[in-house]
Parts: structure tokens; C-alpha cells; sequence
């Protein structure tokens, strides 16, 4: 499955975006097909030790999503690169899943210790009743998130936070979500962990097909009313 309307995708992404990223956030977004970016344009520009993690992967469909979502990367990177941002001014995010790969590279003008993060999947997914029992507590079971945007909502908001501290999925929380308009708030109760990356901002939503949500760090965030 691939995202076919472009325009559709940037303008669902510029809506959603606006809730979450923190005021005056400059945001480039990249995606593409998996299996369309494994090419030799696209091998010639990685740098030797990312084209020899290329190589040494195995398993065939993993070899496509990196290829995908380094091309997106890469992309979405050069866009705030041309603006006069630097890696260091930038938070990176990818995401691959149901045949899409998207990345979501955001300049933070101003804003601090923050992260941002993106989830895309099939929105024909299914996420086990099993897996959401493991996924969320009881309090958050309450809430009646469905599965498959409480996986999104929970990835994103883990890829936002400080994963180089070893966090899981279930590190996160859900404290309150909107049904109507796929707002949620979060929070990371982990002992250590940094303020700025304790309360997050996400949104979830269904477009062309799949399941995206976006997230980032509540002290950074404009705000959004959620209903309780």
C-alpha cells in the first residue's frame, strides 16, 4: 500500500503538525514507497558504514524499510540543511509501515530538550486484544483507546522521549484522549528522566489508508485543548 495523493498527505500532515510541534516549529516531512528507494542513486549517497549496514542485513523486506527511511531521511534533513539549519537545531524522526516510509525532521527555534516523534502503520493493522491488555494499564484501558491508535500514540511518544535511557513502550501513559479529534496527553513517570521529556503532546489520526501519529515535548508544545 502506498500513499498515491501527495497533496492529500502534506496537507493531513500540516493540519495534524500544528497541533503538537511547539510554536514556530519549521517542520520538512519526506516519505516513499518501501520498495521503491533500494537503488543505486540512492546507495551511491549513503556513507560507508550505513551502506555496510545495508549489506550485512539479511532478511529482505528489513533491507527495503531501511533503504526507504533513509531516503527520507536524507531528504527531509537536506530541506531544513538548504534553510540554514543544522543537525544539531533539528529533531529527527522516522517511521515505516504498510508500505510507507515518512520522515519528520522539525527545527526547534528557541526550544530546548525536546524531541519529536512519528508512527505511520497500515490502517488495516490489527493490534491484538492481548497486545493492548500488555500495552495499557487498567486506568488507561478506561479511556477505550482503540488498539491500533493507542500502539501509534505510544510509539510516536517513545520515539519522542529518551530512548538512549533504555525506555519501553509501557514507560508511557496515557493521561487523557479526545475519540473526536485524536488529541491525547502522556507522561513519562520513569524516575530520571529529564523534565522536558516527562509530559507529551500527541495526535493520531487516519488518512489515505493508514494510521499516523506525531508527538513531542508538552513544555514545547502550543497548547491544545483535550477533552477528559
Amino acid at each position: 500500500m502506498v500513499f498515491e495523493n501527495a497533496t492529500a498527505l502534506t496537507q493531513s500532515l500540516q493540519l495534524r503538525l500544528e497541533e503538537v510541534l511547539p510554536r514556530g516549529a519549521i517542520f520538512s516531512a519526506s516519505w516513499c514507497g518501501v520498495g521503491q528507494a533500494a537503488d543505486a542513486e540512492l546507495l551511491g549517497t549513503l556513507p560507508p558504514e550505513e551502506l555496510q549496514r545495508f549489506r550485512v542485513m539479511r532478511d529482505p523486506v528489513r533491507r527495503l524499510e531501511w533503504a526507504a527511511g533513509q531516503r527520507c531521511r536524507n531528504e527531509a534533513m537536506e530541506a531544513l540543511s538548504e534553510q540554514g539549519w543544522a543537525p544539531s537545531e533539528v529533531s529527527l524522526s522516522v517511521s515505516h509501515g504498510g508500505g510507507l516510509a515518512l520522515a519528520l525532521a522539525v527545527a526547534r527555534p528557541g526550544v530546548e530538550g525536546w524531541g519529536v516523534g512519528v508512527d505511520v502503520e497500515s490502517a488495516e493493522r490489527v493490534v491484538q486484544p492481548r497486545v493492548v491488555r500488555r500495552l495499557l494499564d487498567d486506568r488507561e484501558l478506561g479511556l477505550q483507546v482503540p488498539g491500533l491508535p493507542a500502539w501509534c500514540l505510544k510509539e510516536a511518544v517513545w520515539k519522542a522521549g529518551d530512548r538512549s535511557a533504555g525506555r519501553v513502550l509501557t514507560d508511557y501513559r496515557l493521561v487523557n484522549w479526545d475519540l473526536g479529534s485524536g488529541n491525547a496527553r502522556l507522561s513519562c513517570g520513569v524516575a530520571g528522566v529529564p523534565s522536558s521529556l516527562r509530559e507529551f503532546r500527541a495526535v493520531t489520526w487516519e488518512a489515505g489508508g493508514f494510521r499516523f501519529a506525531v508527538a513531542s515535548s508538552l513544555r514545547a508544545s502550543r497548547s491544545v485543548r483535550v477533552k477528559k
